[in-house]
């Protein structure tokens, strides 16, 4: 009727090799019968990748090879082509989650040619090392978490932002990893209790993202990453949403 108004739900499927490199948005066009009135919106979506159960061999959840998924601070410096990222084998990531034992996991495995981590863990993000993210729906603000390997074995952690009350501690988070030719694999456990969650809200969906920073021995040359958010500003809403299955 005239002055009403009307909502109407839309699904709509998410390509299967989508990256989240970018906020997805769906073109709707619109025609009013009897009227000439006509035209297209664009409209954010709120995409969700299910997470299934942890099971050996699983693909990874989120791959971190694309151009677009880079960021690198000397491209458009000609003195510095020696810090431009040169392909995957330069760095790059596959990246699972889980959920087990009261904990959120989360496997890395980093394509790296030059691991260099000097520390401590409040600057790790200076040198190569992991910047996880995670907004929890109720909670006000979001957590972001570091996880490295120094230079010397020794893992490090930190927390560097927490939602408001939230009582998480560096000390609360396991992180083991391995070198490898070519690479290092990171196994991070996060206690759900201290991040402010259950078993129901991974279910019902928390947004995640996570950058890899490099740095083959001088300096920072830039990150890969799941989606913006993190490195070049924090922004939870562009985090993805996933949703855990249970083991």
């Amino acid at each position: 009727p005239a002055g009403g108004s009307a909502e109407v739900a839309v699904e709509a499927m998410c390509p299967a090799d989508a990256t989240w490199a970018k906020p997805a948005e769906l073109a709707m066009r619109y025609a009013v019968a009897g009227t000439p009135w006509s035209g297209a919106i664009t409209v954010p979506v709120l995409t969700v990748q299910r997470i299934p159960a942890d099971a050996p061999g699983r693909p990874a959840d989120f791959a971190i090879a694309k151009p677009d998924q880079v960021v690198n601070f000397f491209e458009a410096d000609p003195a510095q082509q020696a810090n431009v990222w040169k392909g995957p084998q330069d760095c790059s990531a596959q990246v699972w989650l889980a959920r087990g034992d009261g904990r959120l996991r989360i496997r890395v495995a980093v394509r790296d040619d030059v691991h260099h981590q000097a520390g401590p863990a409040q600057d790790s993000w200076r040198g190569d090392g992991i910047q996880l993210a995670i907004q929890v729906p109720g909670q006000v603000g979001f957590w972001e978490v570091g996880a490295a390997r120094g230079n010397d074995g020794a893992a490090l952690s930190h927390v560097w932002i927490r939602p408001k009350d939230g009582a998480l501690q560096a000390a609360d988070v396991t992180v083991t990893t391995a070198m490898r030719d070519g690479g290092l694999d990171y196994d991070i456990a996060i206690p759900l209790t201290g991040l402010g969650i259950d078993d129901a809200a991974l279910e019902r969906g928390v947004r995640f993202n996570l950058i890899v920073n490099d740095n083959d021995g001088g300096l920072r040359e830039g990150f890969v990453r799941i989606a913006p958010g993190i490195g070049e500003r924090k922004d939870p809403a562009q985090f993805p949403l996933v949703r855990l299955q249970a083991p």
